[in-house]
């Protein structure tokens, strides 16, 4: 059998990985807006963030191409309705990271619209089966 010293040891310890000692959220720095975000970047963020725009566009631009090709090959109507999902996954899900980067107060919003939509594709790739 396990004794109340050990246990209480345990407790002790699980609880200071997962309360913070001062227990006070005074000092606590919140999460920028988009405005002071952008404003206080350094110049190779500046960078990488204009190089993840320009990929984004290659997905949107992408995106219309497999559109196209969706549009003009596959004849039954009801499956090319349903392939309109998965080929907006990419462009939304690139969207929605962008997003996220920009204003980084909407990257849990972003995350969340993001997974719905996968499973929203997941839904309708198993239905076409």
């Amino acid at each position: 059998m396990v004794d109340g010293v050990r246990v209480a040891a345990v407790v002790k310890l699980i609880e200071s990985l997962m309360v913070l000692p001062d227990k006070n959220c005074t000092e606590r720095m919140d999460t920028p807006s988009a405005k002071e975000f952008l404003t206080n970047l350094e110049p190779f963020q500046v960078v990488l963030l204009a190089i993840a725009s320009v990929f984004n566009l290659v997905v949107y631009v992408l995106a219309l191409v497999h559109w196209y090709y969706v549009y003009s090959f596959v004849l039954i109507e009801t499956r090319r309705n349903k392939l309109y999902w998965p080929v907006t996954l990419f462009p939304v899900s690139t969207g929605c990271c962008l997003i996220g980067m920009l204003a980084p107060r909407t990257s849990l919003i972003m995350t969340a619209l993001g997974i719905l939509y996968y499973l929203m594709c997941l839904f309708v790739i198993v239905s076409l089966c």
